[in-house]
């Protein structure tokens, strides 16, 4: 799992919306589970565009960009490495995870990463044939969701047994995606005082 401060800095720069508004998206357009995968060879750029800063209250700060930078550089790492990975931590820790956080599903932020998962392909499916018999133009992400709110307004045993599923398969998806946040963490710097204590052995990193 990540850390209380990893978490906030996620929560943090994705709730600004940059991120959503940048390529960071073709994280998730690589990733979605309904389509093919592909390795991420977009670009992760957190710098706001002039449309993004238009449309913004006010120009974002220093500390702002620079928590957008760390955020961005590090999901760059994983994504490279795992594009459904970034995009979990994406899902999980954005707009989509608060949504879900809210939901009268009872999934949590997991709501948000069901259509990651085999069994949300298969609710995905069920929305699908719903939304074209009733004419709506919806994303997988909106069949999926629509699929979790009308199991609590009229329960189905197969759908429920999907869900159930689709929620063990999550909470998978983010451990693995957390372990890989984990393993790109930037290197730990040495002090200066520290450097000094040790005799000049440790490594000072510039």
């Amino acid at each position: 799992m990540l850390s209380s401060r990893d978490a906030w800095m996620l929560e943090k720069a994705l709730s600004i919306g940059v991120f959503e508004k940048s390529t960071m998206g073709g994280i998730l357009d690589h990733a979605e589970l309904y389509s093919e995968h592909e390795p991420h060879s977009g670009i992760v750029d957190a710098r706001p565009t002039a449309e993004v800063r238009q449309q913004a209250k006010s120009e974002p700060d220093g500390e702002l960009l620079a928590l957008y930078g760390t955020v961005s550089r590090r999901l760059q790492r994983v994504a490279e490495q795992d594009a459904t990975c970034a995009a979990v931590l994406i899902a999980f820790h954005g707009d989509s995870g608060s949504k879900h956080a809210c939901a009268k599903h009872g999934l949590g932020r997991m709501g948000a990463l069901v259509r990651f998962t085999n069994a949300g392909r298969e609710l995905v499916r069920q929305g699908a044939k719903k939304a074209r018999a009733a004419k709506l133009k919806l994303t997988p992400e909106q069949r999926v969701d629509s699929e979790l709110e009308l199991q609590q307004i009229q329960p189905v045993a197969t759908r429920e047994v999907l869900i159930g599923r689709a929620l063990a398969e999550a909470q998978a998806l983010y451990r693995e995606a957390c372990e890989l946040w984990n393993a790109n963490a930037p290197e730990k710097r040495t002090s200066h005082d520290e450097l000094i204590q040790s005799g000049g052995r440790r490594r000072w990193n510039e």
